[in-house]
């Protein structure tokens, strides 16, 4: 897996804000054939950081304003989805003293120091391994979101649109085709597009049925004749593993 790193710098002072660029611009150099290079977004303010839609493997926050500090902006983070690790930054303010930091949390003193700040990249690459999971980028006319391939039962559209149907339940409507959302999911082992308009999650199939698929809300979809056999085989695999 790639162990890059995108990062978020959010810091109050521009000072400091810098200071860490460079040192993470050191850090990402000697890195460069190892575990591989940051990609470093650097914001100033709670409202710039939270407006953004990307999804960062690790969130470094210093922002001492009032209202809307490090541990402000970590619980939106968490609010919005997001579960990757905050590196709250200790100067002004300590942070590990708050009853109010989120889970997936760590700390670190300024000054930086660069063994310490190396020491803590590690970490936070190592999380990244072991919580890794494939996760598929999806967008509609209000919100970017992100899904694992489980939570996704199946898919159902016409020409102008499709509906997402989720594994709690919920829809999420796409503005895009079923053909063109399977060429972005298509390398997800669990998806088969069982005609134009219809692709579903292997390990959700309700039952196969002659000419018809059943998913667990109970609607029945049509297969083409021509897909029934692929489509049992490759459920088959999945149930012998």
């Amino acid at each position: 897996m790639d162990t890059s790193l995108r990062i978020a710098l959010c810091d109050s002072s521009v000072g400091d804000r810098k200071q860490t660029e460079r040192l993470l611009s050191r850090e990402s150099d000697r890195r460069r054939n190892t575990t591989g290079v940051f990609y470093v977004d650097v914001f100033g303010t709670a409202g710039s950081i939270l407006s953004t839609n990307m999804i960062y493997d690790v969130y470094i926050l210093d922002a001492t304003e009032p209202e809307s500090d490090s541990v402000y902006i970590a619980n939106a983070l968490r609010n919005k989805g997001v579960t990757t690790p905050i590196l709250f930054c200790i100067s002004t303010i300590d942070y590990s003293s708050s009853p109010n930091i989120p889970d997936n949390s760590l700390f670190i003193n300024k000054p930086l120091i660069v063994n310490e700040l190396s020491n803590t990249i590690d970490r936070i690459i190592e999380i990244k391994k072991k919580n890794y999971t494939p996760k598929i980028e999806l967008r509609n006319n209000s919100e970017t979101f992100y899904l694992e391939q489980d939570e996704i039962v199946y898919i159902h559209g016409n020409k102008y649109d499709s509906d997402i149907h989720l594994k709690n339940g919920t829809v999420k409507k796409v503005i895009m085709t079923p053909q063109k959302l399977w060429f972005e999911i298509c390398s997800f082992p669990a998806f088969f597009a069982i005609s134009t308009s219809t692709i579903v999650n292997i390990h959700h199939i309700e039952c196969i049925s002659f000419m018809h698929v059943v998913m667990p809300d109970k609607h029945k979809y049509h297969i083409k004749l021509n897909y029934i056999k692929p489509l049992k085989r490759k459920v088959r695999c999945y149930e012998s593993v």
